[in-house]
């Protein structure tokens, strides 16, 4: 079953500007760390997303297996901002959240997260919304590799990137 999912983004934070906003503001939800590996060179780019039932205590944690080993340039905060499908769950985690992180982590081919990225997810489409720390003004795309729509119709089938204006383009990607 295909599913489709809007993911509400609220930042730009600092590392310690989101520890505290999760723990404050967040329960359940995603959060995309942009930056480099220390001493690189390279520009800030998405390097990791994660998802948490509990974003202020995981962004908190001082035993977080990624965010020591970057130079963080900025983090996002996520929530699912659509409604999922009826019916029980298989896993603790909501389905949607499991699903926006593996599109992300497999379409866009984040250096910090091995595991997902070896395997294709169930069909899906997610659409990415950016916001201002303020919860309400809307900005735009933190970072040009990162989509606004993310489309995969499953094994066998081709992956579309979409990027909305200024820089409008969209990108097929074969992942048979």
């Amino acid at each position: 079953m295909d599913t489709a999912t809007i993911i509400d983004w609220y930042g730009p934070y600092s590392l310690e500007e989101a520890k505290q906003a999760a723990r404050r503001e967040y329960g359940a939800g995603l959060y995309m760390v942009i930056g480099r590996p220390p001493q690189s060179r390279r520009h800030h780019t998405p390097q990791y997303i994660g998802l948490s039932k509990s974003l202020g205590t995981r962004i908190g944690s001082s035993k977080h297996h990624v965010l020591p080993n970057l130079d963080i340039k900025e983090i996002w905060l996520g929530e699912v901002g659509s409604y999922s499908s009826s019916g029980r769950r298989r896993k603790k985690t909501h389905p949607n959240l499991s699903s926006a992180e593996w599109a992300h982590v497999f379409l866009m081919e984040l250096e910090y997260n091995k595991k997902l990225k070896c395997n294709a997810p169930m069909p899906f489409v997610l659409l990415n919304r950016w916001w201002g720390t303020d919860y309400e003004t809307p900005v735009d795309r933190p970072h040009k590799i990162w989509p606004d729509v993310l489309e995969y119709r499953g094994y066998g089938r081709e992956a579309n990137l979409v990027w909305f204006a200024p820089n409008a383009k969209s990108l097929v990607r074969d992942v048979r």
